[in-house]
């Protein structure tokens, strides 16, 4: 290491500013954000507030209540009065008791993200008193870049390692790479401070040589690394976003219910309905009806029967059940989620996963876990947002799962060989054949050969050949297998060529034509944008170094092969496109938005230990891979490359990096060894490079017995190239380009990220649910179409949109008239020459642009090449000319490609629109594309995240019911996600922990889960990191991890993201067990209320007390409701469709309502208010008989109505009379019995909502049978102690039990069983119309037909 460089920040040290600095942080954010603020507290109780469970206006209704409920105790002088002032203190403890838990609730949410903060911050310290990390600790240095993974070379303990960017903190000295984005805010680390940098976040590091374009081969050095010291911790900008939106989340769909039917409908709906229509009825009675039928007194009409009526409807003790329904829900989800982590399932992949809870995880987490995390919840210090973020809400009524990255969650994080490309002529006797080609001058036709390769679902790098004949082409693999363990997959070259990816991702930048560079704007514009590192020209420029040891193994090679080998120094090399052809470019690139990696080469060359040969193994890019070589290996000899073979190479080449990664391999043997300076720099090759290949190439085939006796194990002390004359090390820039001219064409492989198994389960089990998996690809059309296949997400028309905006009208106009008509001029050349192809076109693949479309690479007329069997074969005389725009197309391209939503594509006459960003030319088909996808995406379907809304609202709901968004960035994902959660769908939210572009989508979303990616690796036989010992505490990895989920509901390693399904089933089955208890306890209120309306417009006295509405709304329905969480989990309820709040209430939704639930309670209420007013009117009657024993001075001669009419006067007595007030309290308890035996049976109905009792039966819910039993039990125990008490009152009339007619007990105790088919019935009609709901759902979730459907 160099001298001048600090050592940088010790581990502890590094622990040690970050935990101050996040401390800092959480002092000046609770400072400026105070909770005990006149606006937010009015906030809290205002009925705007969907979250509130106590707003103003219920404050009001119990604080009146409190108050008539004293001004009665005062006012009457009744024995059963005398327990109102009880009344009274109890409903004002209950109302303190809310409006506190109100006001604590609301402060516990308000702080839940900055306790979650600080609880890190105790787990920050525990770390930084354990923590022992090495370098094996850490992510590799060289490791491939993800987009799902952000590290930084940093200095600890003195030592440059690879740190997670939730671990850079103020102070670190970190190594800046060209072409990386800054961190954070940072200063160069010079000795002199006048030379100092400085930095801003989000910059690109780009220390551009000041040179000009090269107009022939030179040394290139290096783009150096720098040093820079941080000047802020970048963890810290993403902390005050958690803590700033942490209120802002959505409220969920269950909280929303939960607020219209006891905020809307009990309390703003029914509470001034009920009182207008009490206060009217009575005043109509005590002013005209006394007299002729009887009233009650003037304190029970106006002042307890309100009360009564009212009480129900008012929040005394549903918000604090609610919050401890909730806490015990969510505990038992996390119970069963880290009861899973513990488990392992295995289950075969091939068959079809079917969900169904596992009793013994149940069993576990009910007696364990659950008591653990019911309380911790409650208190806001639960391992999940309980408050800000629900997952049991959002699991439960989740419609769309959205996953931000793809490598290491979706797909295994190494991309793995999917074809071997070869060339092969095709003969047995290929020495006699070379030989008559060269005496006659004649040339043969090739052969391609491309053999399948398989992956190993169960292993991220296991491989296999799909045709059991591959052996017959061993001798042709044997000297790619080779280059692949001396160069791609030998760890003496990773460094060299980590280096080398960064001085190209600058160079790509110099030039704004150059396709690397994204959509050609300016680099640092893309990051202050936030775009991810995969759209970066380093990630293009890497991508094409991965591990294929697997496809070396499957030829037959060990890993010990190397050590026969001496690695002498590599080689570098790159160019930039050719300006003359930029225009063609600008086409090929704008209309299908792809990209290719930046053209180089790497090699390496490597000594023979035995035979002391040397060798050149070279990768790179396919045009010049091709363009460095003069033949190719056949298997027994190297035979000189033709036009026609070039062409083959470079459409396979094209074609197939449209959608994977493709690597082309080279090799010569060396008459002398390489200096190991050549190491020091890199070959910058000319664009116009055609007359310098042609200067350097040889004009025969090299006389050398090929690259196929390297991999043979016999050896030979014969040199390949006979007696060897000059010893002198290659060094000179001549001299290098030279031997890297004349090489031999080996082959090229293709490789592709393979989808997980258990993520495409996993979707075909979300399908099912119609959850909507929802990919947000940062990658381009064609690419994240080829993925969304492998994941079995639909990927045909109406099925993806981009969400990338169109380039400026500004930019477009000067883009295609750049360089005056050099396109008409490029396109003159083309076509003319009797149609053949121009040598700078067909020979050089710089010069033909490495970006020309897959449809429009084709051969000269005098070759055509096209599929037999598994290759290709060339036969004279037949083909087909390029298919380019004219001069007149030319000039309509940018109007054109303006027009249209999507990219539109070249064609022979004319330029033809499509619909799609994918395109082919006319003379190309769809089975001559030889591409795995249709390029046709025919349905209109807007482009541009600004473009969604306005198609929405006025075409078709399309965009809601897509899987796959393309070139998606942070911002545009956000606001994706608002625009599905405006239209009511409930996103849950899934990105990798590592990534921290992903906290606005965290924030953004119902729910989010934090993933721990999968790590790529170098190669297969070095992990990314070790994990540290438990005594060292956890990795940095973990650390990083707990920092980035903060926000998130869940965060966990990528193994474990299984049993998500399990968790989503659970919590379904848990919020339809909540909405059952929200309904049914709604409806109980209301019943009660009703009843109170019913028996006052029915001249009744009413019908129950305030002391029997408390029993009843504190104990009975509590309990009852409560009950109904006890039914067991039934796997079928993942297929039903999840429902959604209606924005607008219909008539024909308010009339499905009022009969499934109205039909329901109220002809009990009505047998319940007849009972009430038979049974009054038997104790009147008994009264008027027994009047003459009653007292010897009151006699009563009749009964009107309920109503005793005492004799000599004309207006009957109230049952409020002491000597009749016990007749009159005793039928009230009778009413209330009946009114409790009825709910009990109708909540069997509320058992199992989707099926009759017939089909299962609600004695399988055990809890509701023991709540049913004990509100029987303890009703009659409330019923009987207080009956008890007032017979011991000195009255006039006790009323014996036997009063009661026979008649009133024959309809009490036949109507329940009346009352369980009448419910039937009714349940009967709402399984059909859910079920027709349902169905119409399921078709709604699967249809994408939007009113520009092409069928």
């Amino acid at each position: 290491m160099v001298s001048d460089i600090p050592p940088g920040l010790a581990s502890t040290q590094a622990f040690n500013v970050l935990i101050e600095d996040i401390k800092k942080t959480l002092d000046e954010m609770e400072a400026c954000r105070p909770y005990f603020t006149k606006q937010k507290l009015l906030w809290e109780f205002s009925w705007h507030n969907f979250q509130t469970m106590l707003d103003f206006f219920g404050c009001i209704v119990i604080i009146l209540q409190i108050i008539l409920i004293f001004l009665a105790f005062e006012y009457a002088d009744a024995v059963w009065y005398e327990s109102l002032i009880a009344e009274v203190v109890f409903l004002l403890f209950l109302f303190i008791g809310n409006v506190t838990f109100k006001l604590w609730d609301s402060k516990i949410k308000h702080k839940e993200i900055i306790e979650r903060t600080k609880f890190i911050t105790k787990y920050l310290e525990d770390c930084s008193k354990i923590s022992k990390w090495d370098e094996k600790n850490y992510p590799n240095l060289c490791s491939p870049l993800s987009p799902s993974i952000v590290l930084q070379p940093t200095l600890r303990d003195g030592k440059l390692v690879n740190v997670p960017w939730a671990l850079l903190v103020r102070g670190d000295c970190v190594q800046l790479r060209p072409g990386q984005p800054i961190p954070a805010k940072c200063r160069s680390y010079q000795d002199n401070e006048e030379d100092v940098k400085n930095f801003e976040y989000n910059e690109v590091y780009s220390p551009f040589p000041d040179k000009n374009p090269a107009v022939d081969i030179r040394q290139c050095e290096p783009l150096q690394h720098i040093y820079c010291v941080l000047e802020e911790t970048p963890y810290i900008r993403n902390l005050k976003v958690f803590v700033q939106k942490s209120c802002k989340r959505p409220t969920s769909s269950v909280e929303k219910e939960r607020y219209l039917l006891f905020i809307m409908t009990m309390e703003h709906f029914g509470i001034p309905i009920a009182v207008a229509i009490l206060y009217a009825v009575n005043l109509v009675r005590y002013f005209y009806f006394s007299k002729s039928i009887g009233t009650c007194s003037w304190i029970d009409l106006f002042l307890m029967q309100p009360v009564a009526a009212t009480l129900p409807l008012t929040p005394i003790v549903f918000p604090i059940l609610w919050r401890l329904m909730n806490a015990a829900g969510l505990a038992w989800i996390l119970a069963l989620f880290y009861t899973a982590r513990k488990q392992q399932f295995t289950d075969d992949p091939f068959e079809a996963a079917a969900v169904s809870p596992h009793p013994h995880l149940t069993l576990f987490a009910k007696y364990e876990a659950l008591k653990k995390y019911c309380m911790r919840n409650f208190r806001g210090r639960g391992p999940s947002p309980f408050r800000t973020q629900n997952l049991l809400h959002t699991f439960g009524r989740v419609t769309a799962l959205c996953c931000l990255d793809k490598k290491g969650i979706l797909s295994w994080p190494n991309p793995t060989a999917e074809k071997i490309f070869f060339l092969t002529t095709g003969r047995h006797d290929r020495e006699n054949e070379r030989k008559k080609r060269h005496k006659q001058g004649t040339e043969y036709g090739t052969q391609v050969e491309v053999l399948d390769l398989t992956h190993d679902i169960t292993s991220p790098f296991r491989l296999q050949f799909d045709d059991q004949s591959w052996k017959n082409y061993v001798s042709n693999l044997k000297p790619l297998g080779l280059g692949i363990l001396l160069n791609t997959c030998n760890s003496e070259t990773q460094e060299h060529y980590s280096h080398f990816s960064s001085h190209i991702a600058c160079e790509s930048m110099k030039d704004k034509y150059s396709v690397p560079v994204i959509n050609r704007r300016c680099a640092s514009q893309c990051f202050k944008r936030h775009l991810n590192t995969d759209d970066v020209t380093r990630m293009l420029s890497v991508c094409t170094r991965w591990c294929l040891c697997e496809v070396a193994f499957q030829i037959g090679f060990s890993r010990e092969v190397k050590a026969s080998y001496a690695m002498e120094s590599q080689i570098s090399a790159f160019r930039h496109l050719a300006q003359n052809n930029r225009e063609q470019n600008i086409q090929a690139s704008y209309l299908p938005k792809t990209k290719f990696p930046f053209p180089h080469v790497v090699a390496v060359s490597a000594k023979e230990n035995y035979r002391g040969d040397h060798h050149m193994f070279t990768q790179g890019t396919g045009e010049m891979v091709a363009d460095s070589c003069v033949d190719f290996w056949d298997g027994a000899d190297s035979i000189p490359l033709t036009h026609a073979d070039r062409k083959k190479i470079l459409d396979f080449y094209h074609r197939t990096s449209l959608t994977s990664y493709c690597t082309a391999f080279g090799y010569r043997p060396l008459d002398r060894p390489m200096s190991p300076k050549i190491s020091e720099w890199y070959l910058e090759i000319p664009t116009d490079c055609e007359a310098i290949y042609r200067k350097y190439r040889t004009n025969s085939p090299l006389s050398w017995d090929g690259p196929g006796k390297l991999a043979e194990e016999n050896q030979s002390n014969d040199s390949a190239f006979g007696n060897i004359v000059d010893i002198r090390p290659i060094e000179s820039v001549s001299d290098v380009f030279g031997a890297q001219s004349n090489q031999t064409f080996l082959g090229m492989v293709t490789m592709q990220y393979q989808a997980k198994i258990d993520m495409v389960q996993m979707v075909e089990q979300l399908d099912k649910a119609c959850i909507r998996f929802v990919h947000f690809s940062k990658e381009n059309e064609l690419r994240s179409r080829v993925f969304s296949e492998k994941m079995g997400l639909e990927s045909g028309w109406n099925c993806h949109i981009s969400l990338g905006e169109e380039p400026e009208e500004d930019t477009l106009q000067d883009l295609y008239c750049s360089n005056g008509s050099a396109l008409d001029r490029s396109t003159e050349n083309l076509t003319s020459n009797s149609g053949k192809m121009p040598r700078n076109i067909s020979n050089l693949s710089g010069s033909s642009g490495n970006n020309i479309e897959m449809s429009q690479v084709k051969f000269e007329d005098d070759i055509s090449v096209h599929c037999v069997g598994d290759g290709y074969t060339d036969d004279e005389g037949r083909g087909s000319k390029m298919s380019l725009c004219n001069k007149e197309d030319s000039r309509r391209c940018t109007s054109s490609i303006r027009a249209t939503s999507s990219s539109s594509l070249l064609a022979t006459s004319e330029t033809n629109l499509s619909r799609s960003q994918s395109h082919i030319t006319e003379s190309t088909d769809q089975s001559g594309a030889n591409v795995p996808f249709d390029m046709h995406n025919r349905a209109k379907l807007p482009k541009g995240i600004k473009n969604i809304r306005p198609h929405i609202e006025n075409v078709d709901n399309v965009p809601l019911l897509v899987s796959l968004f393309t070139d998606c960035t942070p911002d545009v994902t956000e606001e994706m996600i608002q625009i599905m959660q405006d239209y009511g769908e409930i996103v849950c939210v899934i990105g990798s922990s590592a990534n921290p572009q992903n906290a606005g989508a965290f924030m953004k979303g119902d729910a989010s889960l934090a993933v721990e990616p999968l790590y790529p690796q170098l190669c297969q036989a070095s992990p990314s990191f070790e994990i540290p010992h438990l005594q060292n505490g956890p990795s940095p990895v973990e650390v990083s991890r707990r920092l980035n989920s903060l926000p998130c509901s869940l965060s966990f390693h990528r193994d474990e993201l299984s049993s998500l399904l399990q968790l989503i089933l659970e919590s379904r089955h848990l919020i339809s067990c909540f909405q059952n208890v929200m309904q049914f306890w709604t409806c109980c209120c209301c019943s009660i209320t009703f009843m109170h309306i019913i028996s006052a417009l029915v001249m009744l006295p009413p019908i129950l007390s305030s002391g029997q509405g408390l029993w009843l709304c504190f104990v009975v329905v509590p309990l009852l409701s409560v009950s109904l969480m006890g039914l067991p989990t039934d796997p079928d309820i993942l297929k039903v469709p999840t429902e959604k709040l209606p924005k607008n209430l219909s008539k024909e939704l308010i009339g499905f309502i009022l009969w499934c639930y109205c039909g329901k309670f109220l002809p009990s209420m009505l047998i319940v208010v007849l009972l009430y007013a038979l049974c009054t009117m038997g104790f009147c009657w008994d009264i008027v008989l027994k009047s003459r024993t009653l007292a010897p001075n009151v006699t009563y001669e009749q009964c009107i109505y309920v109503y005793p009419l005492e004799k000599g006067n004309s207006v009957p007595d109230n049952w409020s009379q002491p000597e009749l007030e016990l007749a009159w309290f005793k039928a009230q308890h009778y009413a209330c019995f009946f009114f409790v035996l009825y709910i009990v049976v109708i909540s069997s109905s509320f058992v199992c909502r989707d099926k009759h009792f017939w089909q299962k039966s609600p004695l399988c819910n055990g809890l509701w049978i023991l709540m049913s039993t004990l509100v029987l039990l303890f009703h009659g125990i409330y019923m009987s102690l207080t009956l008890y008490d007032l017979e011991n009152e000195d009255t006039m009339y006790k009323p014996p039990f036997s009063v009661i007619p026979l008649s009133i007990w024959l309809i009490a105790f036949i109507w329940p069983l009346v009352l369980i088919a009448f419910n039937e019935a009714i349940k009967r009609n709402e399984v059909r119309s859910k079920f027709r709901l349902q169905k119409r759902a399921r078709l709604e979730f699967g249809t994408k037909l939007g009113m520009n459907s092409p069928f």
